[in-house]
């Protein structure tokens, strides 16, 4: 992807994109470029109301998203830092990684809505199954705990391959065309079937992930089959 493509001294990420959390991109980027070489400033509304979890969400610096005037002079703040020869150089307190415009507060209805989400997002993550998740270009940009142990493969090695990729060449087309018969409709509800990858063999039962009635990809669930 591009962030291999590109050189960079700074990465500024929204914690609030498509299909991807903030936090789990921070952690694939850490994971990709060990040591990053570069800092990364998270961006977001919600860091008010998270504040006591600024070391999970894993970034170097933190700007709070507001009015667009006010956040525009903590951003102009953050770089006269940043372009300053000692940056980086000292042992920063929590205080020093922190921008925001002045007078937010944090918001009891967005507090106990980020609290929601996290608490569904864990489900997921707690899963004895592993639970892949597929974009419509079969891209994988969600991949639990139980996903990676059974695969044997880190997050970094995951985000953004494509499915087929995982398996052996013989299998890619069965593969191809169970995604095609769910999306189309050909196959209702699920599709149970074992792939081969590389090492061994793992079971899977896929299905189509839906939005608003809209399918946005596929729902893979991974277990542990024969050794291959």
């Amino acid at each position: 992807g591009w962030l291999e493509r590109e050189s960079f001294d700074l990465l500024f990420l929204d914690m609030v994109i498509p299909k991807i959390n903030g936090p789990k991109l921070i952690e694939y980027v850490r994971a990709r470029f060990s040591p990053p070489g570069f800092p990364i400033v998270a961006l977001s509304g919600t860091i008010i109301e998270r504040l006591d979890e600024l070391g999970d969400i894993g970034a170097d610096y933190y700007i709070v998203k507001g009015p667009i005037e006010k956040m525009e002079v903590e951003i102009n703040r953050f770089l006269m830092e940043f372009e300053h020869p000692d940056f980086g150089s000292k042992t920063l307190e929590d205080s020093d990684r922190f921008f925001e415009p002045k007078h937010l507060y944090p918001r009891q209805e967005t507090a106990e809505l980020m609290e929601a989400v996290e608490f569904h997002r864990s489900i997921i993550e707690s899963l004895a199954p592993g639970v892949l998740v597929l974009d419509r270009d079969t891209r994988l940009f969600h991949a639990n705990p139980a996903a990676l142990r059974i695969l044997e493969l880190g997050l970094e090695d995951l985000l953004n391959r494509t499915f087929t990729s995982l398996f052996v060449q013989e299998d890619r087309p069965l593969l191809i065309g169970a995604l095609k018969d769910l999306l189309t409709g050909r196959t209702r509800d699920s599709c149970r079937m074992s792939a081969l990858t590389a090492a061994f063999l793992v079971s899977l039962n896929l299905s189509v992930l839906k939005v608003r009635g809209t399918a946005a990809g596929w729902v893979v669930v991974v277990e542990a089959g024969v050794d291959g």
